[in-house]
């Protein structure tokens, strides 16, 4: 029988290195041979997906130009009326910008002839704009000496009215000839 040394037991391979660069490097050509194949072919599959897809969207794209293409001649056409909705949409912005910097003469007419007692004629009536406000100016005729003191009591009463004075007064052939001037808020007005 062989005698068995009792004693430590050194196992060497000369074919491999011991070296652990080496070793890092043996492992990752082993995995990639292994389980990194697998990644390579999903990469692949994707850039041919990529590939494949260029063409579907360059086919799709090209589909899309020439519908849009063949609209550019209605388009055209309606060019004239969209330069007719634009020039009234000017018009329109003008005419509002008009409306609200000048007064509605109109309406301080009305106002002025439903305040005008019954026994009063007025003659002549000016109107002059200045800023916000509108001067006028009343001349008329009455026999009636309280019908122009209650006429120009009630153009004061009225809050569109302001700086309401009787300037003259004087008699001929019985009838008594006035002018009261005033200003007129036509801002004012509106919302009266």
């Amino acid at each position: 029988m062989p005698k068995t040394a009792k004693g430590i037991i050194l196992k060497i391979d000369f074919l491999r290195s011991q070296d652990q660069s080496q070793r890092v490097y043996s492992k990752l050509i082993k995995w990639l041979l292994s389980k990194g194949r697998f990644i390579l072919v999903f990469v692949e599959l994707l850039v041919l997906i990529a590939f494949i897809s260029r063409f579907k969207l360059d086919a799709d794209l090209a589909a899309i130009k020439e519908q849009t293409e063949q609209y550019i001649p209605y388009v055209e056409s309606l060019r004239p009326d969209e330069n007719l909705i634009r020039q009234l949409q000017f018009q329109i912005a003008k005419i509002k910008e008009v409306k609200q910097d000048h007064p509605d003469y109109s309406a301080i007419l009305q106002k002025i002839s439903t305040l005008t007692p019954i026994s009063i004629t007025i003659s002549n009536l000016n109107l002059q704009k200045n800023a916000e406000m509108v001067d006028f100016k009343i001349t008329g005729v009455s026999q009636i000496n309280q019908a122009i003191s209650a006429y120009v009591f009630s153009l004061r009463k009225d809050l569109s009215f302001t700086n309401v004075n009787l300037e003259t007064i004087s008699f001929d052939q019985g009838q008594i000839l006035f002018t009261i001037k005033g200003t007129v808020n036509f801002k004012n007005l509106a919302q009266n």
